[in-house]
Order: structure tokens, then sequence, then C-alpha cells
């Protein structure tokens, strides 16, 4: 067939170039008379071919590593910032909380010299006066130092995922990370903490956010996939049904799901995880925070 022959042809062609041989001489010393090497241009392409996938290996290992050099880095930076942030918050209570106690101590001042100007029978006299205008500006200090770690106090206790997320609680029926697969009895890695609850008990979201996902996932059932700010992410899954949808912003305690058994499950409850920076956290740090 002319096809074949033509394949023939060209195959013949291949071979006859690959088999032609080369000779690669070498010299020792000074010597007039080398050793021959013989070598064809199969072997030529063949270590052609091998030294092309060393460089390229080399040069993939290096820019794997830079990728992941850079994504420690940045996961380092976002729990720095996380930790700071809470750090600041503690301190910010500890000092309003003092500023609280001395409004209280205030108050009981103001209130000792307004009985003392009801009983006293030297009512407009300018000491009284100017106490009274001195507790007063006090007043207003503090009172301007709470409403300052209010506003504080707020955003971040919107913008961190704190507290259960099954309504009324729940019981941790599985804990996070290394455990004994409830379906095969082997070592395996859970990478997020199981909530037992009541079928159609309300999950709510940990903090305010947008839905990245909301659907079904392989094993997860129905789930949720929050992003919060800081680089915070929070999951839900094995969820009854869902209350809102990819793109959605939630605000901290909505409701977006009921608990159920969906996916592979050896029962009710919501599978609940935080990340940070797409890294799998202990959850129970934050489930148990107060803020």
């Amino acid at each position: 067939m002319p096809i074949r022959n033509f394949f023939n042809k060209i195959i013949s062609a291949i071979m006859k170039k690959g088999n032609h041989e080369r000779s690669i001489l070498i010299f020792y010393n000074n010597e007039e008379k080398g050793l021959s090497l013989p070598i064809n241009n199969f072997m030529i392409l063949f270590f052609v071919l091998i030294f092309a996938s060393l460089i390229y290996t080399g040069f993939d290992a290096y820019y794997k590593q830079k990728e992941a050099r850079d994504f420690y880095n940045t996961l380092s930076a976002t729990e720095a910032k996380t930790y700071s942030l809470i750090t600041e918050y503690k301190d910010s209570l500890n000092r309003y909380s003092k500023s609280l106690k001395d409004y209280n101590d205030t108050i009981k001042n103001i209130s000792y010299l307004i009985d003392y100007n009801n009983n006293s029978s030297f009512n407009n006299n300018s000491n009284n006066d100017n106490d009274i205008n001195k507790t007063l500006n006090e007043i207003d200090r503090y009172q301007k130092n709470i409403l300052t770690f209010m506003d504080v106090s707020s955003i971040i206790h919107k913008e961190i995922p704190v507290g259960w997320p099954v309504a009324g609680g729940g019981r941790i029926s599985s804990g996070f990370g290394a455990r004994l697969s409830p379906f095969t009895q082997e070592k395996s890695y859970h990478y997020g903490v199981d909530i037992a609850g009541p079928y159609g008990t309300p999950i709510l979201a940990a903090a305010d956010g947008k839905v990245v996902f909301a659907g079904w996932k392989n094993g997860y059932g129905w789930f949720v996939l929050i992003e919060h700010a800081n680089g915070y992410q929070t999951g839900y899954g094995h969820n009854s049904e869902l209350l809102v949808h990819g793109g959605q912003q939630v605000k901290r305690g909505q409701k977006i799901a009921m608990i159920g058994n969906t996916g592979r499950t050896t029962g009710i409850h919501c599978h609940f995880e935080v990340r940070i920076a797409g890294d799998h956290k202990n959850p129970m740090p934050y489930l148990n925070a107060r803020f």
C-alpha cells in the first residue's frame, strides 16, 4: 500500500540516520594514538534527552521550592498579623477594663457630690462647682475611651471566627488532627471538628464574610465555605439544607445551613473547619474564644 510504503521509507531513513556511527577520540597525555569510542546518533539523542530532563527537573524543583517558601512566608505573615491583632485587642480590653472601673468610681464620686450639694447649705460654693466640672470632664473622657473600645471590639468580634457554629452549642464528636478513620479504621487526618446536634439545627456563620462556595462537595455533602477578613476561611459540611448561595455576603450569627448527615458520615453533625491562607487550623481555640 502507498501509505505503508511511505511510512516504511520514513522509518528506514530515521533508522539509517540514527544508526550512523561517529567516533569520539580520547587522548591521554600527549600520546599520538588515542582511544576511539564509537557512538551513533540515537545514543547522542538519548544523552541529550537525559541532560534536558535533568535540567527541567532541576528548574521545576527550584520553582516548586520557591512557591512553597513564598506560601510559607505569606502564611507566617498572616498568622503574625492575626496574633498581633488579638494581642492588641487583649491589651485594649485590659486598658479599657481599667477605664471602666475608673468610670464607675467617678460615677460614685459625682453621686456623692450631688448628694452633698442637695444636703449642703453651700450649694453655691465655687469649690464644689469646680469639683463637679472636673468630674464631668473625667466622665466625658472615660465615655470616649469606652466608645472607642466598643468600636474596636465590635470590628474584631465580626471579623474573627469565634464561637460555636451550631445554634445552641452541640457537642464535639470528633476532634481535629490524627485519628482512626471511622470508615476504614486506618490512620487518617481530620481537618476540622465534628459538632453533633439534632437534625435540622441551624448552622450559623462564625464571622462576617462572603460565601465563596455553597453546593455539593464529595465527602462533605452539602457544604458552605465562607471567606472572612485577614485570610480566614470557615467551612461547614454535611448539611441537610443550604440557606445561602455563592457570592452572598453574610453576617456573624446568620443562619447559613441546617445540620444533617449528607456526604460521607456516620451520624448527624456539622463538620467545621477554620483555615488561614488555605492552611487548616485547629478550630477548638476559636470555638472556646470569648470576646
